[in-house]
């Protein structure tokens, strides 16, 4: 268990802000949500805008929320923000399902009678009785133990416990659970490692859309890294993005997501800062990159199955040959011109490919090309040239 924090009651006014201090400059549309503790969510994308609003919508409601995402992408922060809209006054608690002993989880979890079991010399409640008037956030819920999950199942349903050692006594509570995992749900249930009717006492899901797919975060959210080194005196000056450091941000893919552009960012600023720069060179992105370790290997990502599952869904198709021969008749016509132009409509979009191949009329691998023959050209092997 991570631990509890107190309700926190922004205002809804002032919940929500533009970024427009000196310090916090981090660029046009981009937002921040604020939380207890000094958190934030900071965000530009349509993507992020939506998920607040649908957390802005059933929070206030009685109902169990169920957070699908990927690793690192800010599951507990989202969970926190439930939590803050909700109006309820009892406290945050937050447990990690994956790391507890399974022959501690009911005490833990449902709490225990005195004598129970050996060492149980008083009455303990669970975390369900401690969070009473509040919200218990079940993180890694794909990991909770099957043992558990029958007794989780009446928590949803009918708001009783049993202690450990007390199973002719049924103690109310009055709790909202949010739970969160980067499993593929549907295939544990499949498997029979996960009970069905459990996930069906969830009444909303609440997806958060992986960093790939909301590209005008990445930098917004790697300059707020950067000035968040500077206010906790990890380093004491603050350096810049340069454009080629932009373009390898954006560029890239983030298997890991938030957390892993976090790392990304403190391992080039600090480097940075050491050599004396005031400029991160796309170079130090590069050799951050490669030294998190996160980079899928060509091999994983052929064995991926869900590049057929999105095309099962009807996503977007491979390009025809005929798409194929137009693109490489686009690419061999440009010029240096050409890729600058593209070069200035990334930076003017927030580092969206998208949004700028949109704008200018051309293929998002038209846009990716240019990138590449700009970064290409700099030399970013070794890491020296910007």
């Amino acid at each position: 268990m991570r631990g509890s924090r107190q309700n926190h009651k922004p205002t809804t006014d002032k919940q929500t802000e533009r970024l427009n201090t000196p310090l916090l400059d981090l660029g046009p549309e981009v937002k921040m949500f604020n939380l207890s503790g000094g958190r934030q969510l900071i965000y530009r994308s349509a993507g992020m805008a939506r998920l607040l609003e649908e957390v802005a919508i059933f929070a206030p409601l009685q109902c169990d929320i169920l957070i699908l995402a990927e690793t690192g992408s800010g599951k507990e922060l989202i969970a926190q923000a439930i939590h803050e809209q909700s109006g309820r006054t009892g406290p945050f608690i937050d447990l990690n399902c994956a790391a507890i002993p399974e022959h501690l989880a009911e005490s833990l979890l449902f709490g225990h009678a005195k004598g129970s079991f050996t060492g149980a010399t008083e009455n303990t409640k669970g975390i369900f009785e401690e969070g009473e008037g509040g919200t218990v956030f079940l993180d890694e819920f794909g990991e909770l133990a099957s043992a558990c999950q029958a007794k989780l199942l009446r928590v949803l349903q009918e708001r009783k416990i049993k202690r450990v050692g007390r199973w002719g006594i049924e103690v109310p509570v009055d709790v909202r659970i949010v739970a969160a995992t980067n499993r593929d749900m549907r295939s544990m249930v499949m498997g029979g490692g996960f009970r069905q009717d459990l996930l069906h006492r969830f009444h909303k899901d609440i997806t958060i859309p992986p960093l790939r797919e909301r590209e005008e975060d990445i930098l917004p959210l790697a300059k707020y890294f950067i000035n968040e080194l500077v206010r906790k005196k990890v380093i004491k000056r603050r350096p810049d993005l340069s454009l080629s450091a932009e373009l390898a941000l954006t560029s890239y893919g983030f298997p890991g997501n938030v957390r892993e552009l976090e790392k990304i960012i403190f391992h080039a600023a600090v480097l940075t800062c050491a050599d004396a720069s005031q400029i991160i060179k796309g170079g130090k992105i590069h050799q951050a990159i490669e030294a998190g370790g996160w980079r899928r290997s060509e091999a994983e990502c052929a064995a991926n199955p869900q590049k057929e599952t999105r095309l099962e869904a009807g996503g977007e198709a491979e390009p025809s040959q005929g798409a194929l021969s137009f693109l490489l008749r686009e690419i061999e016509a440009v010029d240096g011109a050409r890729t600058r132009e593209v070069l200035k409509a990334v930076r003017k979009h927030g580092g969206s490919q998208k949004r700028a191949a949109e704008a200018m009329g051309i293929t998002r691998q038209a846009v990716g090309y240019h990138i590449k023959k700009f970064l290409v050209g700099l030399g970013l092997d070794n890491g020296e040239r910007d």
